[in-house]
């Protein structure tokens, strides 16, 4: 079931400028931010592709890595993401494991669906990424192109 956010339009404020390839320092550093980690980095990936492709999500691995693999190099470098290390992107820094991705997800414009996780996660919890949303954080709204999500094992 597709959630409404009514984050979403900030959310995808800074995806556009992801997208857009805005190089100002302030934007620059607002998306590394936003990208300090490998499920952060993929679940933004994921994102792209989908706003590239009619909200659909890749098909499955193979697609997503091409998709990857040609996304513009500056970009990339904004993400935190080595086009080279591919394996090492989809692996959680926390319990070293492959992500688990859902493929083909079609999501629409306002959805929050959870698209990677962690397998075994660390101390009980498991991290993963919604698309779309905005977090809350030291109570101002932050503009963020996913949410954390943390699910007990």
């Amino acid at each position: 079931m597709l959630q409404k956010s009514p984050f979403v339009l900030p959310a995808l404020f800074v995806a556009v400028l992801l997208n857009a390839g805005c190089t100002q320092d302030n934007t620059s550093s607002a998306i590394t931010d936003a990208n300090n980690s490998n499920v952060k980095r993929l679940s933004n990936l994921y994102q792209s592709f989908a706003s590239r492709n009619g909200w659909h999500g890749p098909k499955d691995e193979a697609e997503f890595r091409e998709f990857i693999r040609t996304f513009p190099a500056h970009r990339l470098q904004l993400l935190g993401v080595d086009p080279e290390k591919l394996d090492a992107l989809f692996t959680s820094e926390r319990d070293g494991q492959p992500f688990q991705v859902k493929y083909e997800v079609n999501s629409g414009l306002g959805a929050v669906i959870p698209v990677v996780f962690e397998q075994q996660g660390v101390d009980g919890t498991r991290a993963g990424k919604k698309l779309f949303h905005s977090a809350r954080k030291n109570q101002h709204t932050t503009i963020a192109i996913s949410l954390t999500l943390i699910c007990q094992n």
